[in-house]
């Protein structure tokens, strides 16, 4: 007797997409409409941000608190990303147009 996809199989184990120290969180912090809207299934979506041994994503500084800080500050910023398994990625997309 063959198993069918719908039966039940052995258990699979599965890790993070990332190594290191990371949170769980809930944002943007400063409530960009991103996170907690209803479009695209994003309302209960929690990010995994890259830590240091004290919590913290980047250092602070001015802009923290007046404007946005750059990308390459932040810990998980180029941090490789592991895939469950092999591919080759043949589109990124980065923005969208406002009307």
């Amino acid at each position: 007797m063959t198993r069918s996809a719908a039966s039940p199989s052995a258990p699979v184990p599965i890790e993070f997409p990332f190594r290191g120290r990371w949170q769980a969180r809930n944002s943007p912090a400063r409530r960009v409409p991103s996170h907690g809207t209803h479009r695209f299934g994003v309302t209960y979506a929690i990010d995994f941000v890259a830590v240091d041994d004290r919590g913290r994503s980047a250092v602070r500084s001015w802009r923290t608190l007046l404007s946005a800080e750059p990308p390459e500050i932040f810990r998980g910023f180029g941090a490789a990303i592991l895939a469950p398994v092999a591919g080759t990625v043949v589109l990124a997309h980065d923005g969208e147009g406002r009307s």
